[in-house]
């Protein structure tokens, strides 16, 4: 019997390697194709994709998919229909998490929410309605450190520069930016050199391209609104993560 179990599990192991090896190779491929027909595109990986068929192409502008062939190149993303999870989004935003312990603090406006022991990370727009919209939920939410970095999109909302350094020049930064993100008041400060260039680098360095984004002390990387509830769970999930690192 021992031997007849060894024999099944090591042509099962066998099997499976040649699966992986084969995947390898089909991906090979691909990437090799697609460097042949389209070599503007910088291909930092292929791998077979959650899909059958599908490969993930990686880019630095993002994720891409491609048949076996690499014969067409699909721009779009890969929804779960039973999860309703988008796993384009979900691998975006694993391949960009980030060492939280890098990031230049002194660069964003913080507040402290109760004993403020969780940590959070924000990229956002003075004129975004959704960041309006994460912060009435981040309100509810107790015991957090917020470190906002200022990242106005002035391309789609002119002026939001200017904002963002009227709020970064105040004497009380978080109390300025919070009144003018619940009841768009602002005050009108004396100019002082401030940080939207710095962040705007930082931003693109860490891929943000939308806001709100959010870093967890994990390291993990969500963008847009999530609800306060589930927020509250990943503050949680986070710091008991990062304390098992430490």
């Amino acid at each position: 019997m021992r031997s007849s179990n060894f024999s099944l599990v090591f042509l099962s192991f066998s099997c499976l390697s040649a699966f992986g090896a084969a995947d390898d190779a089909a991906a090979s491929r691909v990437r090799q194709a697609l460097a042949q027909r389209i070599p503007d595109v910088k291909i930092q990986s292929v791998a077979a994709s959650p899909v059958a068929g599908l490969y993930e192409v990686i880019t630095a502008d993002g994720i891409y998919y491609a048949d076996a062939a690499g014969d067409h190149l699909i721009m779009g993303q890969i929804l779960d229909t039973a999860s309703k999870r988008n796993l384009s989004v979900d691998r975006w935003n694993e391949l960009n998490s980030i060492d939280f312990s890098k990031l230049p603090l002194e660069l964003a406006i913080k507040r402290v929410q109760g004993d403020g022991h969780r940590r959070l990370a924000l990229f956002a727009d003075p004129d975004c309605p959704y960041c309006r919209t994460l912060e009435k939920d981040l309100q509810s939410v107790p015991d957090v450190t917020i470190y906002t970095f200022l990242f106005p999109l002035e391309q789609i909302h002119p002026g939001s520069r200017l904002k963002a350094q009227q709020l970064w020049c105040a004497q009380d930064q978080a109390g300025a930016w919070t009144d003018w993100m619940l009841n768009q008041k602002i005050q009108h400060v004396t100019p002082c050199e401030d940080t939207v260039d710095a962040t705007y680098k930082l931003g693109n360095a860490l891929k943000v391209d939308s806001t709100p984004t959010l870093f967890f002390s994990n390291g993990r990387r969500v963008a847009g609104v999530i609800p306060a509830d589930q927020l509250r769970q990943l503050l949680d999930e986070s710091e008991t993560k990062t304390a098992r690192v430490k």
